[in-house]
């Protein structure tokens, strides 16, 4: 037990890359569903608050169609972020609810994209419990990734 705690003292925060200035970067959060809509507002909040320590604001947009993404990503001048998550019920294992929920980060710098496709299996109590709740439940992954794709885009810069 005392190895458990003296490991966990030394684990350290990664280090985090700051911009020279103040970047405002429009973004786009959408949570597929029946029909396409913005990602919930605590989710949005949170990861404003990680480009935030970055010294990137985050310009919420509202959720565009396909062809509008398009010729927004082709246009891109300046750094935009868009962040695709969805989230699938999976199966009940041991009377809980396993969902995934599938994220995909894209960020366009004007060159090039950079782009983080991952999986989080998020576990519910209750059945109630949908696709918001998951992607609430899957935050901290997913504000880990967002920090490294950051850290990434600044320190190439």
């Amino acid at each position: 037990m005392v190895l458990i705690y003296f490991l966990i003292a030394c684990l350290k925060n990664p280090t985090v890359t700051k911009s020279p200035n103040i970047q405002q970067w429009p973004t786009w959060m959408v949570l597929e569903m029946e029909t396409d809509q913005s990602v919930p507002t605590s989710v949005s909040i949170r990861l404003q608050d990680v480009a935030q320590q970055h010294n990137i604001q985050l310009q919420s947009q509202s959720v565009p169609t396909e062809f509008e993404a398009l010729k927004i990503t082709k246009t891109a001048t300046s750094p935009l972020l868009i962040v695709e998550s969805k989230a699938d019920f999976y199966a009940q294992v041991n009377g809980r609810f396993r969902w995934e929920v599938q994220v995909n980060m894209t960020l366009y710098d004007g060159k090039a994209h950079h782009e983080q496709q991952f999986t989080i299996p998020v576990f519910h109590q209750f059945h109630h419990q949908r696709q918001e709740e998951a992607l609430e439940a899957a935050l901290p992954a997913i504000e880990r990734k967002l920090h490294a794709m950051l850290n990434e885009h600044l320190q190439a810069q």
